[in-house]
């Protein structure tokens, strides 16, 4: 045994006296290091966690595991295969970066499959945001050329030391196992974290990485049933009918129209002056919970109609056998209401033209329906909200339509093939030069549209709201969200036009996505029952129930505080 060890630690030190073994050893450790930080460098971006010993624990960990798979990967014998799976890295991280940071959580594989279509339609607009932290990626470039290069004499130097190469694997594996018994003691292995994996999935990313969080997920998400039952219904909440006539309900959805848009001001004049002067003569709410999760825009749309908060790592208008039985046009629809949803876009995009029948909706008109093309991506709003009109024109009373408009998606470029404000030319950044050109249109479309909805049907509820954030974090423009709690806030306002002209303004509460089904049930005076933690936002004086967000419970008023100072 002495004899054996011997050999091995001359076979070590021969590697530093040939200097051939040196090149080849230098070159696989380069390699192995700058994918280590590569990777560690990713992980840490996706969890915004800046403290030293996270980085040292997730650096040695991915380093050990590293030396591991590259020992294995090896013995394959695959130059064509290695480069394969760096590209396929690549992707990988270029990917949940840029979902990352458009959507502050964490993309699933099974939500990267089940959204494929839609991530690439996005992507092939240059809808997917960029960001200068994606150049990680090339960190390791270097070492990945030195090694391609080398591929095959790495091989044979691999074969010549067999056996100090299965004892440092070994050595590297015990280290893993040592590690892990250490952070089970301390209460923060991989056992630890699982059991509280509904705290939040940041801790797992941190310190095992988004492949062991994705593993997780696909056993926690196997089957649409244990997806279902993820979904939480509030108490039940019911309304009798009062005999009066009933109103009409226009939603419009607008694309990316965050809450600090609406008092933004350039040059002295405001970005949309008529959504502002909305302040002044709707009930305005400056400060809307957007419960953007795991279904991007669609989201907003399933929480709004079913009051129900959406998926974590799953896009809940694609389940396939789920009914929408908590959906208020459901209720509207049997009392005799018409119901039909408008988006400028094709109706296939997270498969709203299967989701809106299914919530209740006579149908989903999309872009095709309308007879209009892509100008950018998408139809143009102005078209999509005249041909709204033209069509609710027609509809019989009472009727909801739902409006999803689609111009100002980023990266808000849309708006210019058809739209220029010279006001802003004197913007530094483009994406925010672009963005309040976006919502200067949308904000004079907007205004043609209500005053004539206002016009041709005098007892109609109009809500304005946005869908999310526009991603947009910058000395010139500060979106309206935060980070507490290991989570992400992100606001947007809500402007409800009634027909007696109704005033008022918020200034101490937030409003969430589920409150508006209790809302609409009960302006509509039809007898209804229903489950939601959802508030009457007319009911002014009452005292309101707390938003729960990601299985926590936050007061109104502490939501409001912290939104309000996010505006810097």
């Amino acid at each position: 045994m002495k004899r054996f060890w011997v050999e091995q630690c001359n076979a070590f030190l021969e590697i530093f006296r040939d200097k051939r073994q040196f090149v080849l050893f230098a070159v696989l450790l380069l390699f192995i290091l700058l994918n280590s930080l590569k990777i560690s460098i990713f992980n840490l971006i996706l969890t915004d966690n800046k403290a030293s010993v996270i980085a040292q624990f997730k650096i040695t960990y991915t380093f050990l595991m590293l030396i591991i798979i590259i020992n294995v990967f090896f013995i394959l014998k695959s130059k064509a295969l290695f480069l394969l799976l760096y590209l396929l890295q690549t992707i990988y991280i270029l990917v949940n970066i840029s979902y990352y940071m458009y959507f502050h959580s964490y993309l699933h594989i099974m939500q990267f499959i089940m959204l494929f279509n839609e991530g690439f339609d996005a992507a092939n607009q240059n809808a997917a945001p960029i960001n200068l932290k994606m150049l990680i990626t090339l960190i390791d470039l270097p070492g990945f050329i030195l090694v391609y290069r080398n591929f095959y004499n790495i091989i044979d130097f691999r074969k010549s030391k067999r056996s100090l190469t299965i004892i440092v694997t070994c050595l590297s594996l015990v280290l893993l196992v040592g590690i892990e018994i250490n952070s089970y003691y301390n209460e923060w292995s991989m056992i630890h974290l699982v059991k509280s994996r509904y705290n939040g999935e940041k801790p797992i990313v941190e310190r095992y990485g988004t492949i062991a969080n994705n593993a997780l997920g696909i056993y926690l998400n196997r089957n649409e049933k244990v997806i279902v039952d993820k979904l939480k219904y509030g108490e039940v909440q019911t309304g009798n009918a009062n005999g009066k006539d009933k109103p009409n309900f226009v939603l419009i959805q607008v694309e990316a129209m965050d809450s600090n848009i609406i008092d933004k001001k350039y040059n002295g004049h405001y970005i949309t002056p008529f959504l502002n002067s909305l302040k002044d003569s709707s009930v305005y709410y400056p400060y809307v919970l957007s419960e953007h999760m795991g279904g991007g825009t669609s989201d907003i749309e399933f929480s709004v109609i079913n009051s129900i908060e959406p998926l974590e790592g799953y896009a809940a208008q694609k389940l396939s056998n789920y009914n929408y039985p908590n959906s208020f046009i459901k209720i509207l629809r049997k009392n005799n209401y018409s119901a039909i949803g408008f988006h400028g876009n094709k109706g296939s995009f997270f498969n709203r033209n299967v989701s809106f029948p299914k919530m209740g909706f006579e149908r989903l008109v999309d872009m095709e329906e309308m007879g209009l093309k892509d100008v950018g991506w998408g139809a143009p709003d102005e078209d999509v909200l005249n041909y709204a009109f033209q069509y609710i024109s027609n509809m019989k009373t009472p009727f909801i339509s739902y409006i999803i408009t689609m111009t100002s998606h980023g990266p808000f470029t849309n708006a210019g093939n058809y739209y220029q404000n010279k006001a802003f030319e004197g913007v530094e950044n483009i994406n925010i030069k672009n963005y309040f050109n976006s919502m200067s249109y949308v904000d004079k479309v907007l205004e043609d549209f209500v005053t004539k909805i206002k016009s041709r049907f005098k007892n109609t509820y109009i809500f304005i709201y946005g869908d999310h954030t526009p991603s947009i974090r910058d000395k010139e423009y500060m979106q309206a969200s935060f980070d507490y709690d290991g989570k992400y806030f992100e606001f947007v306002p809500l402007f409800i036009i009634t027909p007696d002209g109704m005033k008022y303004t918020e200034k101490s509460r937030v409003a969430s996505m589920l409150d508006f089904s209790p809302t609409l049930l009960r302006l509509s005076g039809v007898e209804f029952k229903i489950k939601s933690d959802g508030v009457n936002l007319l009911d002014f004086k009452s005292e309101w129930k707390g938003i729960e967000y990601k299985n926590d419970v936050y007061k109104r008023d502490f939501l409001y505080q912290k939104a309000n100072d996010s505006k810097g």
